[in-house]
């Protein structure tokens, strides 16, 4: 707010310079940082406010826009606007859209779709900066497709592949505890479809020594994730 006043102030010196569009210019910069920072706080109406603020300024990203309403829990809406700003570019970055489209994909059950974009958004980066996050994406994908061999395969390229987190706010922290999130589910799955395929599970030696690994490989991962929340600044958001 001081930031507005700041503008307000040296509006005609700097209209007299710069012409007479960049205070609204200025304002809609501010404007961007109250909306994400609000978001922040979880003041979602004042987020809210600045963005259509924003929208109407013409200088709305799509995708932070996208991802407060993914947040509150607007689906349909993130949807429609990550689907806005998806655009290929010869820069190697983080195209966050990518990420989280598959994400919304999956919540509405289409799983496929997921993987396919996963997929074609992986072949056209290569290993450049946002293929690790794209991996997570596949991975978390082919989970709840009921592909676990692929999931367990997607998880492990994406733990191995040094991300350089380059055009997005998402940290190496992030990174870390979304796989080890992802593993405990996939362990569970594991389990799950271990009983589900052998009914005689319980006097088979083999079924009870993969029961065996999958909950001692569970109990690890939950043990890493328990670590990395408590020793997290951000840990009453999540």
């Amino acid at each position: 707010y001081n930031g507005l006043a700041y503008i307000k102030r040296y509006e005609a010196d700097n209209d007299a310079i710069f012409g007479s569009g960049q205070t609204q210019q200025r304002q809609l910069t501010i404007y961007h940082n109250l909306a994400l920072l609000h978001c922040f706080n979880k003041n979602y109406d004042s987020s809210q406010y600045y963005y259509e603020l924003l929208a109407d300024g013409g200088r709305v990203s799509w995708n932070n826009y996208g991802g407060m309403q993914g947040e509150v829990g607007n689906f349909a809406t993130s949807q429609e606007y990550f689907s806005r700003d998806m655009y290929k570019s010869a820069e190697h970055f983080l195209r966050e859209p990518y990420y989280y489209l598959p994400q919304l994909y999956v919540y509405a059950g289409k799983t496929k779709e997921a993987i396919s974009l996963c997929q074609e958004m992986i072949t056209e980066s290569g290993s450049t900066p946002g293929f690790g996050w794209y991996n997570i994406a596949l991975a978390r994908s082919y989970m709840y497709d009921g592909q676990l061999d692929s999931c367990a395969f997607a998880l492990d390229k994406a733990a191995n592949f040094k991300e350089l987190h380059i055009g997005t706010t998402l940290t190496q922290n992030q990174y870390d505890f979304t796989i080890n999130l992802l593993r405990i589910q996939l362990y569970d799955k594991l389990l799950a479809q271990e009983k589900f395929l052998n009914k005689g599970w319980w006097y088979s030696p083999t079924s009870l020594y993969n029961i065996a690994e999958f909950k001692a490989k569970k109990m690890a991962a939950e043990y890493v994730v328990v670590n990395q929340l408590m020793n997290d600044p951000e840990r009453d958001r999540l």
